[in-house]
């Protein structure tokens, strides 16, 4: 999302979608489940107003009484692996 596309007249990615992606996500519910990493998640989070509801999923494990993250397990379980829910 940080990336800029040569000749664009956006610094990025996240100017060219501004707040669009939220709205739409607005005006189907007030209550945003977020499985996104914290860099796609600015996308939404930064409009956020007090009478929407924004629960954040931590793909993690517990390790010395601390959730550490991977990155590719957490990859993997944003995507839907089957092995991460247990499916076949």
């Amino acid at each position: 999302m940080q990336a800029r596309p040569r000749g664009w007249k956006y610094k990025s990615m996240y100017g060219f979608w501004a707040d669009h992606i939220a709205k739409y996500l607005f005006a189907e519910s007030r209550c945003i489940i977020n499985l996104a990493s914290v860099e796609y998640s600015q996308c939404v989070s930064k409009y956020l107003t007090e009478d929407i509801s924004f629960i954040t999923c931590v793909f993690g494990e517990l390790i010395d009484g601390r959730v550490k993250q991977k990155g590719t397990l957490a990859k993997m379980a944003r995507g839907g692996d089957g092995k991460i829910y247990g499916r076949k």
